[in-house]
């Protein structure tokens, strides 16, 4: 792996490396990438996000991107979830579904809510017809006058 740029951004708390890595066989994944770059660094491994690998139709080098950050709370703060999502293990992503499966048992309570509305418009249907009701009324006057 040959780092070619490295932006230090204080305001995000994080560096920015741009670089170039050789591989024999198919593209590595974020997670090799993410060693690689946690090696070449001397930092931990959770701290690092790869935002980007590139490569070239028929070329054993990719250009890579990626964010070192100082600390998980900023990475957590910055960093979008979708790439935060693709740097997840198995096991981290099975607990993720878990949580949301858990939270989505609420949900029935929804369908009352239509209910209330389904009530509401008898109501307004009543007051409708005895519009309509009053309407004939006035046509029968009105014909009178003629």
């Amino acid at each position: 792996m040959k780092l070619s740029d490295k932006i230090e951004q204080p305001l995000l708390a994080r560096t920015e490396l741009h670089g170039l890595i050789s591989f024999g066989s198919a593209t590595p994944s974020r997670f090799d990438v993410r060693k690689k770059i946690a090696e070449a660094l001397k930092s931990e491994e959770s701290l690092i996000t790869v935002t980007e690998i590139n490569t070239s139709f028929g070329s054993k080098s990719a250009k890579v991107k990626a964010n070192v950050y100082k600390s998980k709370e900023d990475m957590n703060k910055f960093e979008s979830k979708t790439v935060l999502s693709r740097h997840l293990t198995k096991e981290e992503k099975d607990k993720a579904e878990a949580k949301k499966e858990e939270s989505a048992a609420p949900v029935p309570e929804t369908p009352a809510a239509p209910e209330k509305k389904a009530e509401e418009k008898p109501e307004e249907k009543k007051a409708e017809a005895k519009a309509d009701d009053k309407k004939p009324e006035e046509k029968k006057e009105d014909k009178g006058a003629k």
